[in-house]
């Protein structure tokens, strides 16, 4: 691969996905810096500084990620000692050192470039802002947790595309996930890319998996089709200067994950997600109805026409046996749980509530509820 102006612009490579704006969370407000000197304790304690003079190898090929992603900025690297294959960053502190630990059993199993895919990969998570990224909840509701969830293995498609360009080579990247998801060696693989994908096929003949909404990252074959798509991609050529049309414009590429990303998961996301919308229209709609302290014979047939006769005849009779404290614990069950929802869900719900809720001429208390609305779902003004 041709390497692209320099130094890289991260930012032109986030998958859309990967957004705290995105699904309406907050950064997590803790303080890094503090936490980067107690890991650094922990590094200089139990695991081995990276330095030229002990790892003339490891220390080169971490030089070299450093160039292209964060020239301005250092990388303070450590060895541990595990038979598995694991790494990690951290940084935001400490004038700028980004702290990078690769495992023993990391360095002896993966080549140089695969080592320089899971350096660019940790390494970016840390400029991606992903250590801010808030986790699911044990308090937390299943929808906002599963929500999380799905946040979490959209920065690892932001996470992979920087590894592969760190590497600059698909083989290499492809090679190091097959190895993370196996704990072998090149010794027990022989690498097909066409074989290893015909596991992805086999999935999502059988539906997909319910079993995605509790894993923080995507499965490895799907990461691999991602890559390959992102390969094809025009910002891709444009960076490396790459000659020719590009298979694949960005918006395409991007909509090309997201229903990988789904399918594969048996698309259980998106019908959570649906149902909770259609719970939030619902319950916002008949809150607007209820403004003026009464359901009319017009209101309530639109609710049957609108949402069918079962949820029409709930909200129906809550309306007529509640009090405005009750509506107010539904609102609470629907409209502020709908707000970890993705945007253009969180969009269509309150285009949906205005919609349906009278016409242009709202009243004062319409008008403030719907101020209201705009404000749990968290949208911008």
């Amino acid at each position: 691969m041709k390497r692209g102006k320099l130094p890289l612009q991260i930012e032109d490579f986030r998958f859309g996905n990967d957004s705290l704006e995105e699904y309406g969370f907050s950064s997590v407000e803790e303080d890094i810096e503090e936490q980067q000197i107690d890991v650094r304790r922990r590094n200089l304690s139990h695991s081995v500084l990276i330095v030229r003079e002990l790892f003339p190898d490891i220390a080169e090929m971490i030089e070299d990620v450093r160039k292209m992603l964060i020239p301005d900025r250092t990388i303070e690297g450590y060895v541990f000692s595990s038979a598995e294959g694991q790494a990690y960053s951290f940084g935001e502190g400490l004038g700028g050192t980004v702290t990078l630990a690769l495992s023993s059993g990391l360095i002896e199993r993966f080549s140089n470039s695969e080592i320089k895919f899971i350096v660019g990969h940790e390494i970016s998570h840390t400029l991606f802002g992903h250590l801010r990224y808030p986790p699911p909840k044990p308090e937390g509701s299943p929808l906002e947790n599963f929500n999380l969830l799905a946040l979490s293995r959209a920065r690892e498609i932001s996470a992979d595309r920087v590894g592969f360009i760190s590497c600059g080579s698909t083989e290499s990247s492809f090679r190091g996930m097959l190895k993370l998801a196996s704990g072998l060696s090149d010794k027990h693989i022989r690498f097909d890319l066409t074989t290893y994908l015909d596991q992805a096929r086999e999935l999502l003949d059988m539906g997909g998996s319910k079993y995605q909404l509790l894993s923080t990252h995507p499965v490895i074959t799907s990461r691999v089709r991602a890559l390959l798509w992102f390969e094809m991609s025009d910002r891709y050529y444009e960076f490396t200067g790459k000659k020719g049309k590009a298979p694949l414009e960005w918006e395409k590429l991007e909509k090309k994950i997201q229903k990988e990303l789904a399918a594969v998961g048996g698309f259980h996301l998106a019908k959570i997600n649906e149902t909770a919308a259609f719970e939030a229209v619902l319950w916002g709609t008949l809150a607007l109805f209820l403004a003026d302290a009464k359901l009319n014979q017009q209101e309530q047939v639109l609710l049957q026409k609108t949402f069918g006769d079962d949820a029409a005849s709930e909200a129906i009779k809550f309306a007529r046996n509640s009090n405005s404290l009750d509506l107010e614990k539904r609102l609470q069950k629907s409209i502020y749980r709908a707000s970890c929802l993705p945007i253009e869900i969180r969009r269509n719900i309150f285009s949906d509530i205005e919609r349906l809720s009278a016409g242009a001429d709202k009243s004062t208390a319409e008008k403030e509820l719907l101020a209201g609305f705009a404000k749990v779902l968290k949208l911008p003004e």
